[in-house]
């Protein structure tokens, strides 16, 4: 329990607002604390029941009943409202994290495509020194195979390669490769 309450109140006072899930002025401890206990539930298996079990017998419902206070308490304190802004605040943090997760996973994929055309560039300047000898078409194949197997890396983010031809430079087309935008 000390370690829930110690993780929820990080949370509260990361934020600097009141939340709907903050203990209420005119809320105990004691009953804040039931109402934590609630609210670290699963979404959908909650019980008011079981949330005063665990704070006043340890998780031992062992001839326990509860009263009409109690459960007027829970209306009074808006515990199903609470939760529920709670259950969407959850909701949005993931969503925000799953964002985040998938634009670092873009600009990392940005960084090795750069770094993949920049090698393709030093082939390329490779073969334009060797002219049209047998090296050139050496370079050539190889360029064509670093090319395939870029396209095998990144997909349909390749839109388009132009013709290869050893002394021109090769015309790669990636979508939002060097857009500042991050969407």
């Amino acid at each position: 329990m000390t370690d829930t309450n110690a993780i929820l109140d990080e949370i509260e006072s990361a934020s600097g607002e009141r939340q709907p899930w903050d203990q209420r002025p005119d809320e105990s401890p004691k009953d804040y604390a039931r109402f934590n206990a609630y609210r670290m539930q699963p979404p959908g298996q909650r019980s008011k029941r079981q949330a005063l079990i665990e704070t006043v017998k340890g998780g031992d419902d062992s001839g326990y009943e509860l009263s009409g206070p109690y459960y007027e308490m829970t209306r009074r304190f808006e515990w199903d409202k609470r939760v529920a802004a709670w259950d969407r605040h959850q909701v949005e943090q993931r969503l925000a994290n799953e964002q985040q997760e998938r634009l670092d996973a873009r600009r990392v994929r940005r960084e090795q495509m750069q770094t993949s055309l920049a090698l393709l560039d030093a082939l390329i300047a490779d073969a334009k020194e060797a002219g049209n000898s047998s090296e050139a078409r050496l370079l050539l194949g190889e360029r064509r195979l670093y090319l395939a197997e870029l396209r095998r890396e990144h997909g349909d983010e390749i839109t388009k390669v132009e013709k290869v031809d050893p002394n021109q430079t090769i015309d790669v087309t990636i979508p939002g490769l060097n857009d500042d935008d991050e969407g």
